[in-house]
């Protein structure tokens, strides 16, 4: 359950040998069509992208491959052009990468956090954060892709909360919004605190 900001782009029978830190073992390890996503990605940033070896799968798992796409841009413009733009490239980055390979790809949750972010941009102009997300299965920290992830993620304005349920593979459905959580010590007390239940 990584918040960075990682795509899995696909599996290993086994982890390459490699120097500590190199990650041109992963790399040659992509398909063409996953190989030649990443490279237009790259272009369009004018960075290279972090290819990493992940956990794939639960149980009898594998070595996988993911691209770590955030690293790549230059947040420039101030924090709420950051959160804009970075939102927008890890959708567009998720979408580059279906249609390069012909599946969608599976997203950690980090990855999850922004895809829920650019579909709120683009319902209401606002400046979201991220008020809580996680894991809906099993809330267990595991690290590895695997379809049966489902992400909770809960995103806050000035005015409202709100709800969203992405799955393992990126797929962002928006439930709805709720009000903001209020602080206990600007919220008057409820009716009922003066020993009246309002029942009876």
């Amino acid at each position: 359950m990584s918040r960075e900001a990682l795509i899995f782009v696909g599996a290993m029978g086994e982890a390459p040998e490699m120097e500590s830190g190199d990650t041109f073992g992963y790399r040659a390890g992509l398909t063409n069509d996953a190989a030649e996503a990443i490279s237009e990605i790259e272009r369009e940033t004018g960075r290279s992208l972090e290819i990493r070896g992940v956990g794939a799968g639960r149980g009898a798992s594998c070595v996988g491959i993911a691209v770590e796409v955030l690293e790549s841009l230059a947040t420039v413009g101030g924090a709420a052009a950051a959160v804009v733009e970075t939102a927008r490239l890890v959708r567009w980055a998720h979408h580059k990468i279906a249609s390069s390979t012909g599946y969608r790809p599976m997203v950690s949750l980090g990855a999850a956090e922004h895809l829920a972010i650019a579909d709120l941009i683009d319902r209401a102009p606002s400046e979201p954060y991220v008020f809580g997300s996680g894991d809906m299965c099993s809330n267990s920290p595991d690290p590895d892709f695997t379809g049966g992830d489902a992400f909770f993620v809960v995103l806050a304005t000035d005015s409202e909360l709100h709800h969203y349920h992405v799955t393992a593979y990126g797929e962002v459905f928006y439930i709805g919004v709720s009000p903001l959580v209020p602080s206990f010590m600007e919220s008057p007390p409820p009716y009922w605190a003066d020993g009246d239940s309002g029942e009876g």
